[in-house]
């Protein structure tokens, strides 16, 4: 007798019959999850730096991808299901951002394209781990637990030096741009580097008095997602993108 040996979710959680249209409900989740997890770590990543944000999604998504294989129960797989794609977006968004920020103008195309075809990449390798694992707890596990070995990226990529220049911390900023220079073999005299940062006000990671009063004005006039339609360019590229997602 033939019969097939796949170790489906919707069979041992019994989502049949009238349940069977809870099926779908987990993709349903995981892009609900992608939507939250865009505002919400994009939001974060802004206020408490690129780096942190990246790996506190990371582990997040690491984490609640093996409990999703340990899940008991629908519910608690549909929770899971929430945080994962909510984190998936944390993991990409965060890290196109940090990608976009480490290079300069006439370089961000191609590192666009770089973190786009790694992406792609991944999306063909879940198919064929899909084809080769035929239960889906160990597929499960074997897409969640290579995020782990990223955790090394910790002592590898620096905080964004954009970012810390927006947030008044020049010092450190002066010091990844230095390191960055050693690694690519580039000497940056000292003078022209801090004389960039002054023009930002920054050199000492302190703004001057002046700008600083303006950077309090700008800061109290916090951004707010409706500000995405205040302008008819910006306003036609997020309706854009709305609904191509």
């Amino acid at each position: 007798m033939l019969y097939s040996k796949m170790v489906r979710f919707s069979s041992q959680f019994n989502l049949v019959c009238d349940d069977a249209h809870f099926r779908v409900m987990a993709d349903s989740l995981f892009m609900v999850g992608a939507l939250l997890g865009s505002i919400i770590f994009g939001d974060m990543s802004d206020r408490f730096g690129r780096r942190p944000i990246f790996f506190l999604s990371l582990v997040l998504q690491v984490v609640f991808g093996l409990l999703a294989a340990a899940a008991t129960e629908y519910y608690t797989f549909m929770l899971c299901r929430l945080v994962i794609g909510s984190t998936t977006s944390g993991v990409f968004l965060v890290a196109y951002v940090i990608a976009m920020e480490m290079v300069g103008p006439t370089k961000r195309l191609y590192a666009g394209v770089v973190c786009q075809f790694f992406f792609t990449t991944g999306y063909i390798l879940t198919a064929a781990f899909a084809y080769f694992i035929k239960d889906w707890r160990i597929l499960q596990v074997a897409l969640s637990a290579p995020g782990i070995v990223f955790l090394c990226y910790w002592w590898f990529v620096p905080e964004s030096a954009r970012w810390l220049i927006t947030k008044g911390r020049g010092v450190e900023a002066k010091e990844i741009l230095l390191k960055a220079a050693k690694e690519n073999k580039v000497t940056i005299p000292e003078d022209i580097l801090d004389n960039l940062l002054t023009k930002t006000g920054m050199a000492n990671g302190d703004l001057p008095s002046e700008q600083g009063a303006r950077e309090k004005k700008t800061r109290a006039r916090k951004a707010t997602l409706f500000h995405l339609f205040h302008y008819p360019n910006l306003r036609k590229r997020t309706l854009v993108i709305l609904f191509s997602w």
